[in-house]
Protein backbone atom coordinates (compact mmCIF):
# COMPACT_ATOMS: atom_id res chain seq x y z
CA UNK A 1 0.00 0.00 0.00
CA UNK A 2 0.83 4.05 -0.70
CA UNK A 3 2.68 5.20 2.19
CA UNK A 4 0.50 8.00 3.91
CA UNK A 5 1.88 11.79 3.03
CA UNK A 6 3.53 13.68 6.06
CA UNK A 7 3.50 17.25 7.01
CA UNK A 8 5.71 19.26 6.07
CA UNK A 9 7.17 22.60 6.92
CA UNK A 10 5.48 24.95 5.11
CA UNK A 11 3.10 23.23 3.92
CA UNK A 12 -0.51 24.31 3.47
CA UNK A 13 -3.33 22.13 5.58
CA UNK A 14 -6.98 22.41 6.52
CA UNK A 15 -7.53 21.93 10.07
CA UNK A 16 -11.30 20.89 11.15
CA UNK A 17 -12.33 21.16 14.47
CA UNK A 18 -14.38 18.53 16.10
CA UNK A 19 -18.10 20.17 15.07
CA UNK A 20 -16.72 19.96 11.71
CA UNK A 21 -15.24 24.45 11.64
CA UNK A 22 -12.04 24.57 9.63
CA UNK A 23 -9.66 27.14 9.00
CA UNK A 24 -6.22 26.91 6.94
CA UNK A 25 -3.19 26.56 8.54
CA UNK A 26 0.58 27.00 7.22
CA UNK A 27 3.29 24.76 9.98
CA UNK A 28 6.56 25.92 10.56
CA UNK A 29 8.97 24.86 13.07
CA UNK A 30 8.59 26.93 16.19
CA UNK A 31 5.67 28.24 15.87
CA UNK A 32 1.78 28.37 16.96
CA UNK A 33 -1.12 27.78 14.82
CA UNK A 34 -4.82 29.29 16.03
CA UNK A 35 -8.41 27.72 16.08
CA UNK A 36 -10.55 30.10 17.29
CA UNK A 37 -9.24 30.37 20.71
CA UNK A 38 -7.13 27.08 20.66
CA UNK A 39 -3.47 27.26 19.85
CA UNK A 40 -1.54 24.20 18.57
CA UNK A 41 1.83 23.86 18.22
CA UNK A 42 3.20 22.93 14.68
CA UNK A 43 5.42 20.75 16.07
CA UNK A 44 2.34 18.03 17.02
CA UNK A 45 1.51 18.07 13.64
CA UNK A 46 4.89 18.67 11.71
CA UNK A 47 5.92 14.68 10.61
CA UNK A 48 1.84 13.67 11.03
CA UNK A 49 0.37 11.82 8.43
CA UNK A 50 -2.66 13.86 6.71
CA UNK A 51 -5.80 12.44 8.17
CA UNK A 52 -4.95 12.01 11.23
CA UNK A 53 -6.82 13.25 14.54
CA UNK A 54 -5.14 14.91 17.72
CA UNK A 55 -7.08 15.59 20.88
CA UNK A 56 -5.80 17.96 23.78
CA UNK A 57 -6.42 16.35 27.14
CA UNK A 58 -4.81 17.31 30.64
CA UNK A 59 -2.83 19.67 28.77
CA UNK A 60 -1.33 17.29 26.22
CA UNK A 61 -2.10 17.19 22.29
CA UNK A 62 -1.94 13.53 21.56
CA UNK A 63 -3.31 11.24 18.34
CA UNK A 64 -6.52 9.59 18.98
CA UNK A 65 -9.37 8.00 16.89
CA UNK A 66 -12.17 10.56 16.41
CA UNK A 67 -15.18 10.82 18.12
CA UNK A 68 -17.76 9.34 15.65
CA UNK A 69 -20.58 12.11 14.23
CA UNK A 70 -23.89 11.54 15.17
CA UNK A 71 -24.92 10.63 11.27
CA UNK A 72 -22.77 6.82 12.79
CA UNK A 73 -25.68 6.19 14.97
CA UNK A 74 -27.48 3.01 14.47
CA UNK A 75 -31.45 3.03 14.82
CA UNK A 76 -31.82 -0.30 14.05
CA UNK A 77 -33.67 -0.57 17.58
CA UNK A 78 -35.64 1.26 19.70
CA UNK A 79 -36.43 1.03 23.86
CA UNK A 80 -38.77 2.30 25.32
CA UNK A 81 -39.18 5.82 25.67
CA UNK A 82 -40.31 8.91 24.01
CA UNK A 83 -38.99 12.82 23.10
CA UNK A 84 -42.56 13.59 22.65
CA UNK A 85 -42.41 14.92 26.42
CA UNK A 86 -39.05 16.64 26.41
CA UNK A 87 -38.21 20.03 27.93
CA UNK A 88 -35.55 22.54 27.22
CA UNK A 89 -32.15 20.84 27.16
CA UNK A 90 -30.88 23.96 29.46
CA UNK A 91 -34.05 23.95 31.75
CA UNK A 92 -33.37 20.01 32.25
CA UNK A 93 -29.21 20.52 32.86
CA UNK A 94 -28.44 21.19 36.44
CA UNK A 95 -24.55 21.07 35.65
CA UNK A 96 -23.35 24.27 35.04
CA UNK A 97 -20.97 25.74 32.49
CA UNK A 98 -18.03 26.37 35.08
CA UNK A 99 -18.42 22.94 36.75
CA UNK A 100 -18.34 21.62 32.97
CA UNK A 101 -14.90 23.45 31.92
CA UNK A 102 -13.62 22.22 35.31
CA UNK A 103 -14.31 18.77 34.26
CA UNK A 104 -12.67 19.50 30.80
CA UNK A 105 -9.15 19.77 32.17
CA UNK A 106 -9.31 16.22 33.87
CA UNK A 107 -11.44 13.91 31.95
CA UNK A 108 -11.96 12.71 28.49
CA UNK A 109 -14.69 14.14 26.46
CA UNK A 110 -16.60 11.17 26.18
CA UNK A 111 -16.44 10.90 29.82
CA UNK A 112 -17.50 14.31 30.32
CA UNK A 113 -20.06 13.81 28.05
CA UNK A 114 -21.32 10.65 30.95
CA UNK A 115 -21.19 13.29 33.47
CA UNK A 116 -23.81 15.71 31.21
CA UNK A 117 -25.92 13.27 30.47
CA UNK A 118 -26.25 11.83 34.29
CA UNK A 119 -27.42 15.34 35.65
CA UNK A 120 -29.52 15.92 33.03
CA UNK A 121 -33.26 15.15 33.99
CA UNK A 122 -34.74 14.11 30.56
CA UNK A 123 -31.60 11.91 29.61
CA UNK A 124 -33.58 8.43 30.87
CA UNK A 125 -36.89 9.13 29.39
CA UNK A 126 -34.91 9.51 25.58
CA UNK A 127 -35.33 6.43 23.16
CA UNK A 128 -31.94 4.51 22.94
CA UNK A 129 -30.56 6.35 19.57
CA UNK A 130 -31.81 9.87 20.82
CA UNK A 131 -29.62 8.74 24.44
CA UNK A 132 -26.51 7.83 22.19
CA UNK A 133 -26.98 10.75 19.72
CA UNK A 134 -26.87 12.55 22.54
CA UNK A 135 -23.82 11.19 24.07
CA UNK A 136 -21.71 11.90 20.86
CA UNK A 137 -23.43 15.70 20.42
CA UNK A 138 -22.10 16.65 23.79
CA UNK A 139 -18.49 14.37 23.36
CA UNK A 140 -18.16 16.43 20.11
CA UNK A 141 -19.09 19.93 21.40
CA UNK A 142 -16.69 19.16 24.53
CA UNK A 143 -13.54 18.09 22.45
CA UNK A 144 -10.46 20.12 22.04
CA UNK A 145 -9.39 18.15 18.59
CA UNK A 146 -8.22 18.92 15.14
CA UNK A 147 -8.11 16.66 12.06
CA UNK A 148 -5.68 17.44 9.45
CA UNK A 149 -6.76 17.53 5.79
CA UNK A 150 -5.00 18.63 2.58
CA UNK A 151 -5.47 21.30 0.94
CA UNK A 152 -6.70 19.95 -2.08
CA UNK A 153 -8.99 21.81 -4.60
CA UNK A 154 -12.74 20.45 -2.98
CA UNK A 155 -11.23 20.78 0.63
CA UNK A 156 -10.05 24.48 -0.11
CA UNK A 157 -13.38 25.75 -2.11
CA UNK A 158 -15.16 24.25 1.05
CA UNK A 159 -12.82 26.18 3.49
CA UNK A 160 -13.34 29.43 2.07
CA UNK A 161 -17.03 28.76 1.67
CA UNK A 162 -17.66 28.77 5.22
CA UNK A 163 -14.76 30.63 6.20
CA UNK A 164 -15.38 33.66 3.79
CA UNK A 165 -17.58 32.42 0.70
CA UNK A 166 -17.47 36.87 -0.82
CA UNK A 167 -13.09 36.01 -1.22
CA UNK A 168 -13.65 33.32 -4.22
CA UNK A 169 -17.30 34.86 -5.31
CA UNK A 170 -19.05 32.36 -4.12
CA UNK A 171 -17.43 30.27 -5.97
CA UNK A 172 -18.84 25.78 -5.06
CA UNK A 173 -16.75 23.10 -6.06
CA UNK A 174 -19.62 21.97 -8.01
CA UNK A 175 -19.46 25.45 -9.68
CA UNK A 176 -16.31 25.19 -10.83
CA UNK A 177 -16.02 21.36 -12.14
CA UNK A 178 -19.03 22.33 -14.35
CA UNK A 179 -17.07 25.99 -15.13
CA UNK A 180 -14.00 23.59 -16.28
CA UNK A 181 -16.25 21.37 -18.33
CA UNK A 182 -18.48 23.69 -20.41
CA UNK A 183 -15.16 25.86 -21.16
CA UNK A 184 -13.28 22.04 -22.34
CA UNK A 185 -10.15 22.72 -20.49
CA UNK A 186 -7.93 19.59 -21.02
CA UNK A 187 -4.21 18.68 -21.34
CA UNK A 188 -2.44 21.00 -24.26
CA UNK A 189 -4.97 23.36 -23.78
CA UNK A 190 -4.19 27.26 -24.28
CA UNK A 191 -6.53 29.33 -21.71
CA UNK A 192 -6.99 32.94 -21.31
CA UNK A 193 -8.40 33.13 -17.86
CA UNK A 194 -9.91 36.38 -15.63
CA UNK A 195 -10.94 35.27 -11.73
CA UNK A 196 -11.62 37.30 -8.69
CA UNK A 197 -11.44 33.89 -6.59
CA UNK A 198 -8.00 34.02 -5.17
CA UNK A 199 -6.13 32.17 -8.28
CA UNK A 200 -8.73 28.92 -7.30
CA UNK A 201 -9.60 28.40 -10.86
CA UNK A 202 -6.26 29.56 -12.23
CA UNK A 203 -5.22 26.58 -9.86
CA UNK A 204 -7.78 24.28 -11.13
CA UNK A 205 -7.03 24.43 -14.32
CA UNK A 206 -3.20 24.20 -13.79
CA UNK A 207 -3.87 20.78 -12.09
CA UNK A 208 -6.12 19.32 -15.07
CA UNK A 209 -3.35 20.88 -17.86
CA UNK A 210 -1.04 18.80 -15.66
CA UNK A 211 2.68 20.90 -17.33
CA UNK A 212 0.68 20.57 -21.19
CA UNK A 213 -0.78 23.56 -22.69
CA UNK A 214 -0.72 27.28 -21.83
CA UNK A 215 -2.27 29.85 -18.78
CA UNK A 216 -2.49 33.48 -19.68
CA UNK A 217 -3.79 34.80 -16.76
CA UNK A 218 -5.22 38.13 -16.67
CA UNK A 219 -5.13 40.37 -13.38
CA UNK A 220 -5.97 43.92 -12.02
CA UNK A 221 -4.68 45.42 -9.14
CA UNK A 222 -5.74 44.62 -5.61
CA UNK A 223 -6.90 40.99 -7.04
CA UNK A 224 -5.25 38.33 -4.84
CA UNK A 225 -3.86 34.48 -5.93
CA UNK A 226 -3.14 33.24 -2.64
CA UNK A 227 -5.06 30.01 -3.18
CA UNK A 228 -2.77 29.48 -6.49
CA UNK A 229 0.01 28.95 -3.37
CA UNK A 230 -1.76 26.63 -1.42
CA UNK A 231 -2.69 24.12 -3.76
CA UNK A 232 0.46 22.98 -3.94
CA UNK A 233 1.16 22.61 -7.27
CA UNK A 234 4.11 21.19 -8.69
CA UNK A 235 7.07 23.33 -10.64
CA UNK A 236 5.95 21.82 -13.57
CA UNK A 237 2.20 22.72 -13.08
CA UNK A 238 3.38 26.24 -11.94
CA UNK A 239 5.27 26.93 -15.22
CA UNK A 240 2.55 27.01 -17.74
CA UNK A 241 0.89 29.80 -15.69
CA UNK A 242 2.10 33.50 -17.57
CA UNK A 243 0.17 36.47 -15.54
CA UNK A 244 -0.18 39.81 -16.81
CA UNK A 245 -2.32 43.16 -16.30
CA UNK A 246 -5.60 43.51 -17.69
CA UNK A 247 -4.37 47.08 -19.17
CA UNK A 248 -2.03 45.14 -21.19
CA UNK A 249 -4.44 42.86 -22.98
CA UNK A 250 -6.57 46.08 -23.62
CA UNK A 251 -3.50 48.62 -24.75
CA UNK A 252 -1.04 46.11 -25.92
CA UNK A 253 2.41 46.88 -26.26
CA UNK A 254 1.90 50.17 -25.20
CA UNK A 255 1.28 49.38 -21.45
CA UNK A 256 3.82 49.99 -19.49
CA UNK A 257 3.92 46.51 -18.67
CA UNK A 258 5.61 45.65 -22.20
CA UNK A 259 7.64 48.85 -22.26
CA UNK A 260 11.58 48.07 -22.77
CA UNK A 261 13.32 49.65 -20.12
CA UNK A 262 14.92 52.72 -20.80
CA UNK A 263 19.09 52.82 -20.12
CA UNK A 264 19.74 56.46 -18.71
CA UNK A 265 23.08 56.23 -21.17
CA UNK A 266 25.60 57.41 -18.62
CA UNK A 267 27.77 55.02 -17.35
CA UNK A 268 26.92 53.51 -14.10
CA UNK A 269 28.19 51.03 -11.42
CA UNK A 270 28.27 47.63 -12.02
CA UNK A 271 25.42 46.78 -9.64
CA UNK A 272 23.27 49.13 -11.65
CA UNK A 273 24.21 47.36 -15.00
CA UNK A 274 23.04 44.28 -13.24
CA UNK A 275 19.91 45.15 -12.41
CA UNK A 276 19.37 46.72 -16.05
CA UNK A 277 19.84 43.66 -17.25
CA UNK A 278 17.78 41.38 -15.48
CA UNK A 279 15.17 44.27 -16.17
CA UNK A 280 16.15 43.89 -19.81
CA UNK A 281 15.42 40.06 -19.53
CA UNK A 282 12.31 40.26 -17.93
CA UNK A 283 10.79 42.58 -20.60
CA UNK A 284 12.10 40.45 -23.27
CA UNK A 285 10.47 37.09 -21.33
CA UNK A 286 7.22 38.96 -21.13
CA UNK A 287 6.78 40.38 -24.59
CA UNK A 288 7.34 37.16 -26.19
CA UNK A 289 4.83 35.57 -24.10
CA UNK A 290 2.41 38.48 -25.15
CA UNK A 291 3.47 37.57 -28.44
CA UNK A 292 2.68 34.03 -28.43
CA UNK A 293 -0.55 35.10 -27.03
CA UNK A 294 -1.73 37.37 -30.00
CA UNK A 295 0.05 35.00 -32.35
CA UNK A 296 -1.22 32.05 -31.69
CA UNK A 297 -5.00 32.65 -29.51
CA UNK A 298 -5.93 30.61 -27.55
CA UNK A 299 -8.71 27.75 -27.21
CA UNK A 300 -10.50 28.74 -24.23
CA UNK A 301 -11.72 31.95 -22.09
CA UNK A 302 -12.67 31.31 -18.78
CA UNK A 303 -14.23 33.90 -16.32
CA UNK A 304 -14.96 33.61 -12.50
CA UNK A 305 -16.22 37.22 -11.19
CA UNK A 306 -18.06 38.51 -8.59
CA UNK A 307 -21.05 41.13 -9.31
CA UNK A 308 -18.71 44.32 -8.88
CA UNK A 309 -15.90 42.54 -10.86
CA UNK A 310 -17.99 41.86 -13.55
CA UNK A 311 -19.28 45.46 -13.81
CA UNK A 312 -15.64 47.08 -13.26
CA UNK A 313 -14.14 44.38 -15.91
CA UNK A 314 -15.89 41.80 -18.20
CA UNK A 315 -16.79 44.39 -21.00
CA UNK A 316 -13.28 45.68 -21.74
CA UNK A 317 -11.87 41.81 -21.03
CA UNK A 318 -14.12 40.08 -23.49
CA UNK A 319 -13.81 42.79 -26.24
CA UNK A 320 -9.98 41.96 -26.10
CA UNK A 321 -10.41 38.32 -25.54
CA UNK A 322 -13.05 37.40 -27.82
CA UNK A 323 -10.41 38.29 -30.68
CA UNK A 324 -7.95 35.60 -29.45
CA UNK A 325 -10.58 32.66 -29.05
CA UNK A 326 -9.47 30.33 -32.30
CA UNK A 327 -12.91 29.36 -33.99
CA UNK A 328 -14.12 26.48 -32.10
CA UNK A 329 -12.98 27.39 -29.00
CA UNK A 330 -15.44 28.09 -26.02
CA UNK A 331 -16.70 30.91 -23.37
CA UNK A 332 -17.34 30.14 -19.71
CA UNK A 333 -18.40 32.94 -17.58
CA UNK A 334 -19.35 32.46 -14.07
CA UNK A 335 -21.09 34.84 -12.18
CA UNK A 336 -23.10 35.15 -8.51
CA UNK A 337 -25.82 37.44 -10.23
CA UNK A 338 -28.07 36.54 -13.10
CA UNK A 339 -28.45 39.89 -14.66
CA UNK A 340 -24.73 40.94 -16.36
CA UNK A 341 -24.70 37.16 -17.59
CA UNK A 342 -28.50 37.82 -18.83
CA UNK A 343 -27.34 40.89 -20.97
CA UNK A 344 -24.53 39.35 -22.49
CA UNK A 345 -26.81 36.26 -23.41
CA UNK A 346 -28.81 38.18 -25.39
CA UNK A 347 -25.87 40.46 -27.10
CA UNK A 348 -24.55 36.68 -28.36
CA UNK A 349 -28.14 34.96 -29.35
CA UNK A 350 -28.66 38.72 -30.95
CA UNK A 351 -24.84 38.43 -33.02
CA UNK A 352 -24.48 41.79 -31.35
CA UNK A 353 -21.66 40.23 -29.40
CA UNK A 354 -19.19 39.86 -32.16
CA UNK A 355 -16.55 41.13 -34.24
CA UNK A 356 -13.59 40.63 -36.41
CA UNK A 357 -11.08 37.46 -36.87
CA UNK A 358 -8.09 37.88 -37.71
CA UNK A 359 -6.73 33.99 -38.54
CA UNK A 360 -2.46 33.48 -38.21
CA UNK A 361 -0.13 34.67 -40.64
CA UNK A 362 -2.28 36.84 -44.00
CA UNK A 363 -5.93 35.34 -43.53
CA UNK A 364 -8.48 37.82 -44.04
CA UNK A 365 -10.18 39.09 -41.13
CA UNK A 366 -13.68 37.50 -41.13
CA UNK A 367 -16.45 37.91 -38.77
CA UNK A 368 -17.02 35.62 -35.79
CA UNK A 369 -20.44 34.83 -33.64
CA UNK A 370 -21.11 32.16 -30.82
CA UNK A 371 -23.51 28.71 -31.10
CA UNK A 372 -24.52 26.27 -28.52
CA UNK A 373 -24.93 29.53 -26.43
CA UNK A 374 -26.36 28.02 -22.87
CA UNK A 375 -27.30 30.10 -19.43
CA UNK A 376 -27.27 27.74 -16.33
CA UNK A 377 -28.37 28.09 -12.75
CA UNK A 378 -26.71 26.18 -10.08
CA UNK A 379 -29.40 24.84 -7.93
CA UNK A 380 -27.99 22.55 -4.49
CA UNK A 381 -29.64 20.67 -1.90
CA UNK A 382 -28.21 18.87 0.34
CA UNK A 383 -29.88 15.16 1.54
CA UNK A 384 -28.89 13.35 5.09
CA UNK A 385 -28.73 10.03 3.76
CA UNK A 386 -28.95 7.45 6.66
CA UNK A 387 -31.30 4.30 7.15
CA UNK A 388 -35.05 5.40 8.11
CA UNK A 389 -33.96 9.29 8.11
CA UNK A 390 -33.05 10.38 4.77
CA UNK A 391 -34.31 13.68 4.19
CA UNK A 392 -32.95 16.97 2.62
CA UNK A 393 -31.20 19.14 5.51
CA UNK A 394 -32.87 21.62 7.26
CA UNK A 395 -31.21 24.58 7.26
CA UNK A 396 -32.49 27.80 7.27
CA UNK A 397 -29.63 29.58 6.06
CA UNK A 398 -29.33 27.38 3.42
CA UNK A 399 -28.85 29.27 -0.51
CA UNK A 400 -30.61 26.73 -2.87
CA UNK A 401 -30.22 28.93 -5.58
CA UNK A 402 -26.47 30.36 -6.09
CA UNK A 403 -24.29 30.81 -9.12
CA UNK A 404 -24.81 31.22 -13.39
CA UNK A 405 -22.70 29.62 -15.70
CA UNK A 406 -23.28 30.92 -19.42
CA UNK A 407 -21.36 29.43 -22.25
CA UNK A 408 -20.83 29.47 -25.86
CA UNK A 409 -18.38 28.10 -28.94
CA UNK A 410 -17.08 30.81 -30.98
CA UNK A 411 -17.91 30.17 -35.03
CA UNK A 412 -16.47 31.69 -38.08
CA UNK A 413 -18.42 33.28 -40.53
CA UNK A 414 -21.49 35.49 -41.21
CA UNK A 415 -23.78 35.66 -37.85
CA UNK A 416 -27.33 36.44 -38.29
CA UNK A 417 -29.97 36.66 -35.13
CA UNK A 418 -32.60 33.93 -35.43
CA UNK A 419 -35.84 33.39 -32.77
CA UNK A 420 -34.38 29.84 -31.80
CA UNK A 421 -31.72 31.44 -29.51
CA UNK A 422 -29.25 30.19 -31.26
CA UNK A 423 -26.80 31.85 -34.52
CA UNK A 424 -28.86 31.06 -38.00
CA UNK A 425 -27.62 31.90 -41.33
CA UNK A 426 -24.12 30.93 -40.90
CA UNK A 427 -21.73 30.79 -43.76
CA UNK A 428 -20.59 27.26 -45.02
CA UNK A 429 -17.49 27.10 -43.19
CA UNK A 430 -15.98 23.86 -41.89
CA UNK A 431 -15.98 25.17 -38.43
CA UNK A 432 -19.80 26.12 -38.95
CA UNK A 433 -20.51 22.76 -40.27
CA UNK A 434 -18.66 20.87 -37.47
CA UNK A 435 -20.17 23.01 -34.53
CA UNK A 436 -23.77 22.93 -35.98
CA UNK A 437 -24.38 19.18 -35.99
Amino acid sequence: SAMPQLVESGQWVILEGAQGDRVLAQPKQGTQLRMGKIKIPSEVILGQPLGATFRLEAGQWSRRRPIPSTDDVDETTQADGTNRYQSSEIAAQSMTAEAIAEMKKDLSPTEVAAAIAAQSATFEGKTAFSKQKYLLKKARKHAVQITLWPATLMGLCETYGKLSPAKISNLRFDHLVALLNVAAVRHGSRVLVLESCMGLVVGAIAQRLAGGGKIFSVYDKGVSDKILHQIGLTEEEKNVVWAFPLGALEQGDKHEFLQRPVHPGEPQDDAFEQRFARKTQGWEKRLAQFNDLQRDGVDSVVVALDSESQSAFLNGFLAAGMRLLRPGGTLGIYGPSLQPLACFQAAMRASTFSGLYTPPGDGAPQSFGFVNIRLEEFWLREYQVLPQRTHPMMNAQTNLVSGFLLSGVKIVGQVEASDDGGLSGVRDTPEAKRLCV
